[in-house]
């Protein structure tokens, strides 16, 4: 499926343009979507296509308006940085998105960064534990921190308030398309 995103509401002038597409053997069967490149007090409008195997794409779907509110702004949190890059070429990643979702409920929070051109991050998060999820928009397998596929398997990380935690870095698998013979 590929999500499309425009800026303003349905009605404002502008086109959709994609901001994410995914892949086949998506790992964990997640089907779902979360964008990380909002901005508070903005609305955005979105709609989603399919794909068959054949890389056909659907008509969109019912189109959605969302207004974003006041996301928290933790004052005094934990900071977490480290760096993304290609696991096979070791270059780091741009544009990877990088979330902590919470240990308790296993849900995203709104504490979210994105890799800049040099593939660093940083986030600050409120004290507690997470789980640090790596997620590039296409062409890599998502991961957990410490190269984990599922939350279960990944290391839980706890913030403390005022302190800093570097280091935490990741290297994404890139997806190959297996090889197609003929029969």
């Amino acid at each position: 499926y590929s999500v499309y995103r425009k800026d303003g509401a349905l009605t404002d002038a502008g086109d959709f343009s994609r901001i994410y597409k995914a892949r086949l053997g998506f790992p964990d069967g997640i089907m779902r979507y979360q964008d990380g490149t909002v901005e508070k007090n903005h609305t955005y409008s979105y709609y989603v296509t399919a794909e068959n195997f054949s890389q056909n794409e659907s008509g969109p779907s019912n189109k959605i308006e969302v207004v974003v509110g006041d996301v928290p702004n933790p004052q005094n949190g934990g900071e977490i940085s480290g760096k993304v890059t290609d696991e096979a070429t070791g270059l780091p990643l741009q544009g990877v998105y990088v979330s902590l979702i919470s240990a308790s409920t296993y849900s995203f929070t709104a504490f979210v960064s994105q890799t800049d051109v040099d593939g660093n991050y940083t986030i600050l998060g409120p004290q507690g534990t997470y789980f640090l999820y790596f997620r590039a928009p296409q062409d890599y397998w998502p991961e957990f921190y410490n190269n984990a596929r599922h939350f279960w398997d990944a290391d839980e990380i706890s913030l403390v308030n005022d302190q800093k935690y570097p280091g935490y870095d990741a290297a994404l698998t890139p997806i190959e398309m297996q090889k197609l013979d003929t029969l």
